[in-house]
């Protein structure tokens, strides 16, 4: 489905994808989902990254809105299930930490997840970016692999929204 949006003098047609909500534990792939839960439900966010090679050890700074989103806690992904990981919140953000004695084969999948309430007095239709606004990505040596290779980040967002009929855009816009 495509809509117009028109702002003064600019136009632009942008394509959307019209989807039932679905419920209980959903994987969250790279064109996002819509999900339905009670007030109070958790809303667990996957860290990804492609081509892990070498990787032992992982620095992120996540940042949300935290009027909207409480953070409950962080929790290793199965990429790294034998890393240490420590995190430590502030207003709006959370430092993640991971490391291991030594760097991964390879593999892709997830770091980290990163859970959070959305408060019950979030206003309906609230929407909060979750940013990756500091990353590092480090070998077993301590070397930094991000000078050696290309990190590219893409980030994401949450919405307190109503459950009749939900919206998503396609930011990509290639019709996934």
């Amino acid at each position: 489905t495509m809509v117009t949006v028109i702002h003064g003098p600019a136009e632009a047609v942008i394509p959307v994808r019209v989807e039932l909500p679905q419920t209980g534990p959903v994987t969250v792939g790279p064109h996002g989902a819509v999900v339905q839960g009670s007030d109070g439900s958790l809303v667990q966010v996957p860290v990804l990254i492609d081509n892990a090679t070498d990787v032992a050890n992982v620095a992120l700074r996540i940042n949300y809105d935290s009027s909207i989103l409480y953070l409950q806690g962080v929790t290793n992904g199965e990429l790294t299930a034998s890393f240490s990981l420590e995190y430590r919140t502030g207003p709006g953000y959370v430092d993640i930490a991971l490391a291991n004695a030594s760097g991964l084969l390879s593999g892709s999948g997830v770091v980290v997840y990163v859970t959070f309430y959305a408060y019950e007095s979030a206003n309906i239709g609230a929407v909060t970016d979750i940013t990756i606004s500091r990353q590092g990505l480090g070998n077993e040596l301590g070397g930094q692999l991000g000078w050696t290779s290309g990190v590219t980040v893409s980030n994401g967002m949450v919405g307190v929204i109503l459950t009749d009929v939900l919206t998503i855009l396609d930011f990509e816009r290639d019709g996934g």
